[in-house]
């Protein structure tokens, strides 16, 4: 039967790594970006151009047609580099089925033959004969020697393909039975098992975080449903806190949580007679509208829970606090009021 394009091309790609494994090919492609390919394509076609080889049909397919007065060289320096990625991509094997366009560029490329695909089809057969290629009266024998030995490899290459064969469909030299290259077969089989390797990782990340994001969220629950426990709702009464069901009217009174604990604890110094040296570092204390109000734990001012209580500091006891001595005022005002008296 004749060459199947899958078994043409994956020969093509295989002259391809074997000769740049042999480092028979040139720098450029040997890093095949699409810039380098480009380049490439100008230097395969001026040099095939000065023998006489155009091979038109395939530079046409890919490149189009030249403008009037052009050839192809003027085409390809004009072509941008993106437009060789699908071939940049079929060399590094990352299409599967790849155009027939792009092989055949390929094979112009590292001059491979038989080449094009018509006429390796023309060429190899299913039959026990030598396999030999069709002479063009243009090609001199050294050609027609690369080509007979090409034609060899690929008849060996073909040698080692597996046919797969459907259990419902019978040999009886009747049916024709479509063959597959095994090394593509095993190439499927190891992206399919890299793949679901991946997959697998892929679900136990998720399952961890899934896991993680439970633990926390039962975490913070938990927290949350504690500080409901030990919250009540309270208002400012002059000088302590008062507790009210936390669904009552506010009666524009400024209604927040509290923890019970703080509510015995949290009051205002009203007789400040009894601030002493020893309250230093013990009371918290702000100053509002010029006044210093003492209260006996720290937290947010009362009256505006905007503003936050300070530390009683030895200076502002000093300045605002501290008891004034008055007995030599006294004595003074005593003996002034003797001598006007004598007066």
């Amino acid at each position: 039967m004749p060459l199947l394009f899958i078994d043409y091309s994956n020969l093509v790609l295989k002259e391809y790594e074997e000769r740049r494994n042999s480092n028979r090919l040139s720098g450029l492609l040997m890093h095949p970006t699409t810039a380098n390919i480009r380049q490439e394509c100008l230097n395969v076609y001026n040099e095939r151009i000065k023998k006489g080889e155009t091979e038109e049909d395939i530079l046409r397919a890919f490149f189009g047609v030249p403008p009037a007065g052009r050839s192809f060289d003027y085409v390809i320096e004009r072509h941008h580099a993106d437009k060789f990625r699908p071939l940049r991509s079929l060399i590094k094997r990352k299409i599967r089925i790849p155009s027939l366009v792009i092989v055949e560029l390929l094979a112009w490329l590292i001059d491979f033959n038989p080449r094009p695909l018509a006429f390796a089809q023309t060429t190899l057969g299913t039959t026990n004969e030598p396999l030999t290629p069709v002479k063009d009266s243009n090609e001199n024998q050294s050609e027609t020697e690369t080509a007979e030995a090409n034609v060899l490899e690929i008849k060996k290459g073909l040698s080692s393909v597996s046919i797969l064969v459907p259990k419902n469909l019978s040999l009886d030299g009747k049916n024709k039975i479509p063959a597959t290259l095994t090394e593509d077969t095993n190439k499927l089989s190891e992206k399919k098992r890299k793949r679901n390797s991946q997959t697998r990782k892929l679900k136990i990340v998720a399952a961890i975080g899934l896991i993680i994001a439970i633990l926390f969220g039962g975490m913070y629950f938990i927290w949350q449903y504690e500080k409901s426990v030990n919250t009540v709702c309270v208002y400012w009464a002059n000088d302590h806190y008062e507790q009210v069901p936390c669904n009552e009217d506010s009666k524009g009174r400024h209604i927040q949580p509290m923890n019970p604990e703080r509510i015995k604890s949290f009051r205002k110094v009203t007789q400040q007679d009894t601030i002493t040296e020893w309250s230093v570092g013990k009371l918290y204390y702000i100053k509002d509208s010029n006044i210093i109000k003492c209260y006996t734990e720290a937290g947010n001012y009362p009256e505006d829970v905007n503003r936050t209580l300070k530390v009683l500091s030895r200076r502002v006891f000093e300045k605002y606090l501290r008891k004034k001595d008055t007995s030599d005022k006294d004595s003074i005002t005593e003996q002034s009021n003797k001598l006007s008296n004598n007066k």
